[in-house]
């Protein structure tokens, strides 16, 4: 189970994709110093290997060596992370196994994880003296127990204990990939559909192409994505040529997401992973969204976007 130790000696549990910084609305730990950037590094997991990016202006560094900002510079079990002034934060690096199916303490998507606990086999929340519901595996799927009822929990999913919200954070989603076969669809014969609640706080996606479909469990840059496919198929309706079709400039995203370029920059990052998952790898992330100069649109020619129950546009 991944972990790194700061100086109050906690274990702080990394998801997958972990971010730390002093943007509370985007990060996963928060971290009180204003030596620290609002988006200062991120610790992801590429099996077998951990890995360490700087975003930061004032700097991180790696057994008191500075990284290079924007590179990712790999991990190992027992390596230092420092930043800050005098480099008065500091991290031990001391669990570098897979990440683990957690359950976390936090208020909503974009806020800090405040508490992580990691799920056992048999849960009982949030103790077994007061035991308020049940959390169990049950071969590939976590069930939850509550009041005489059953339901399969899906990573993402919020639950409350204590009057206090905690989300699900699960590490392998089934049915992620899409079955191609030999005679695989090309980029332009597969279509994007994007699905968001009606008021947008939960936005989800699905793959479909001629043989199968496949489901993109609701994230959190799926919202930069309906963004995209919004100006893409208002394009494609005015007639604008194919090589302009889709374009948004960053300063625009800053504007509508409301968030920093390096968040964007984050944002777009996972999503090609994600996307690059689901398809196999079969298309490289930078097709699936594309960037020039102060601009991104997505790849997809194929477009639908849902929200609520009905077809917003197509």
């Amino acid at each position: 189970m991944a972990f790194i130790v700061g100086s109050e000696r906690e274990p702080i549990y990394l998801k997958q994709s972990h971010l730390f910084g002093r943007l509370d609305n985007a990060v996963d730990t928060y971290l009180i110093d204003a030596a620290v950037s609002r988006i200062h590094f991120l610790l992801e997991y590429h099996a077998p290997n951990w890995y360490l990016v700087d975003y930061s202006r004032n700097g991180t560094w790696l057994n008191d060596e500075r990284i290079k900002k924007g590179e990712q510079v790999l991990l190992t079990q027992g390596d230092k992370i420092s930043l800050g002034d005098k480099h008065a934060i500091h991290f031990d690096f001391t669990d570098n196994s897979a990440p683990v199916d957690l359950i976390c303490r936090r208020d909503s998507n974009e806020s800090p994880i405040v508490k992580s606990l990691k799920l056992q086999a048999d849960n009982h929340l949030p103790n077994t003296q007061n035991c308020q519901l049940r959390i169990k595996r049950n071969d590939e799927d976590w069930v939850l127990e509550h009041e005489h009822s059953k339901r399969i929990l899906h990573d993402g999913d919020w639950l409350t204990i204590d009057k206090e919200s905690w989300q699900m954070v699960l590490t392998n989603i089934p049915d992620c990939t899409l079955e191609l076969d030999g005679n695989a669809p090309t980029l332009e014969e597969l279509t994007l559909h994007i699905h968001a609640s009606l008021d947008e706080e939960t936005v989800s996606g699905r793959i479909v192409s001629h043989t199968s479909e496949v489901e993109l469990p609701a994230r959190s840059h799926h919202y930069l994505l309906l963004l995209l496919a919004r100006q893409s198929i208002i394009d494609s309706k005015e007639n604008v040529d194919s090589t302009e079709c889709g374009w948004v400039y960053m300063e625009a995203l800053i504007d509508m997401l409301d968030a920093p370029e390096t968040l964007i920059n984050i944002q777009i990052h996972r999503a090609r992973k994600q996307l690059e998952s689901a398809l196999e790898c079969v298309f490289d992330g930078k097709d699936l969204i594309e960037r020039r100069t102060g601009q991104v649109r997505l790849g997809f020619n194929r477009l639908v976007i849902h929200k609520g129950n009905e077809i917003e546009s197509i």
